[in-house]
This record gives C-alpha cells, sequence and structure tokens, in this order.
C-alpha cells in the first residue's frame, strides 16, 4: 500500500516538474533560468579564484608571501592575509570577500606580476564589480 502511494506520488511529481517546464518555455522563462545560472557561474568563478588566491599567498611562503607583505607596506595597507573560505564556516564567504575589496589594489599588483605566477587569479573590472554586488 505504500509503495503504490510512494510510486503515485512519484508520477505527480514528475507530471508538475514537465508541466512547468512547458509553462516556462511559454512564459519565455528558460531564457531567464540560462541567464541566472550563467550568472551563478560567474560569481562561483570569482569565489573559486579568490580562495586559490589566498591559499597561494600563504602557502608559498618562501615567494608569493614575501612579495604580498613588500605590496602590503608599498600601498601603506597593514598587514593582513586573505581569510580562507569555510563551508562549515557560515560568514567565511562575506570575510573573505570584505577583505579582498580592502585589498584589491595589492591583489591587482601582485597577480599582475609575472614572476609570481598569479596571472591567472587576475579579475576583470566586471569581475570585481561582482565582488562588490
Amino acid at each position: 500500500m505504500l509503495v503504490q502511494l510512494a510510486r503515485e506520488m512519484e508520477v505527480e511529481d514528475k507530471q508538475g516538474e514537465e508541466g512547468q517546464d512547458e509553462k516556462d518555455n511559454k512564459d519565455g522563462g528558460g531564457d531567464n533560468k540560462e541567464s541566472w545560472l550563467d550568472e551563478v557561474c560567474l560569481v562561483k568563478m570569482v569565489l573559486v579564484k579568490m580562495r586559490h588566491l589566498a591559499f597561494k599567498i600563504v602557502h608559498s611562503t618562501t615567494k608569493v608571501l614575501p612579495a604580498w607583505h613588500d605590496i602590503l607596506k608599498e600601498k601603506s595597507l597593514p598587514p593582513r592575509l586573505i581569510p580562507h573560505d569555510v563551508k562549515t564556516r557560515w560568514n567565511s564567504t562575506y570575510d573573505m570577500l570584505s577583505v579582498v575589496l580592502k585589498y584589491r589594489v595589492a591583489i591587482d599588483t601582485l597577480c599582475a606580476t609575472r614572476e609570481y605566477g598569479l596571472c591567472a587569479y587576475e579579475l576583470s573590472p566586471d569581475k570585481w564589480s561582482i565582488i562588490t554586488e
């Protein structure tokens, strides 16, 4: 009896999803979904770049970390590392991005210097605007 009820619920769910997909396509909602997914992918890409950059700075103790501290002195910024974004800490993404915004000049300088191999983490003005939002 319960198995049959579960199967009927699955069929109803599938029919509801198919009906919603058809409704979205008629209303033009499919385009909105695609553009939304594109925007989410951009945000994820920016977050991944900043996570990797923070990791690279901390774990390259002989090359990048001293350069980071030198750039901070040169730009008259207080010495600080980019905090790690940790999934189990609800506010860590915000903390990371707020430090990234404050140290934008230093990050741009560090990533623009080819000898550190961080050019892949350089952000365009469009990507910086994603962080500010």
